[in-house]
């Protein structure tokens, strides 16, 4: 071989190492990239389910709450007549009186009557005509306690331009076990 030949396949074996190796050097960074960023994504995964297992006794405690304090209706329409009748009262309470009163039925859910849940609902959808916001903010409030399982679900309020009250119309909901059994006595039944 000649010089000049031997010359030109030392380049061309140099620049194909240099090539060939720059290559797996991009590879092999690319490789060590990707498994450092799904072993700090496990990281965080197992670090989210310790505290998870940790926090396990506070929601066995929250669960043991909701257990004993729960209310129990015997059926759909007990639970809508006590939630009317503390409305009701908490209505007069704050010197409300309230317009149209409507039952409102159950939304369907996209798998069908069969599916599961574990709170039944009953809703009321109610309007209130000028009224001061002080009154209506009171009664709001009255009726969300945590022992009533209630919750406002839908608020509209309209302001009255030439005095200083409101329109509102709202959507009173409540949550409760069914069960043929004896009602537990709680603050909802006793308002």
């Amino acid at each position: 071989m000649k010089p000049r030949e031997k010359t030109l396949l030392i380049i061309f074996l140099a620049l194909f190492a240099v090539i060939a190796g720059g290559g797996l050097l991009a590879l092999s960074l690319k490789s060590y990239l990707s498994i450092k960023s799904d072993n700090e994504t496990f990281q965080l995964r197992v670090a989210n389910m310790k505290a998870s297992i940790a926090q396990g006794a506070q929601w066995q405690k929250r669960s043991d709450w909701l257990h004993a304090n729960a209310p129990t209706w015997a059926s759909r329409e007990e639970a809508s007549s006590k939630l009317l009748d503390v409305i009701q009262t908490e209505a007069q309470a704050a010197g409300l009186v309230l317009g149209n009163r409507e039952l409102v039925k159950d939304p369907k859910t996209p798998e069908g009557d069969a599916a599961p849940h574990y709170f039944n609902q009953t809703s009321v959808k109610l309007t209130i005509n000028s009224v001061t916001e002080k009154q209506l903010f009171t009664w709001l409030h009255a009726l969300q306690k945590p022992t009533c399982f209630l919750g406002v679900t839908r608020l509209q309020i309209t302001p009255l331009a030439d005095t200083k009250t409101v329109n509102c119309e709202a959507q009173i909901t409540h949550f409760y076990l069914e069960s043929p059994a004896t009602p537990r006595l709680t603050e909802f039944n006793n308002p």
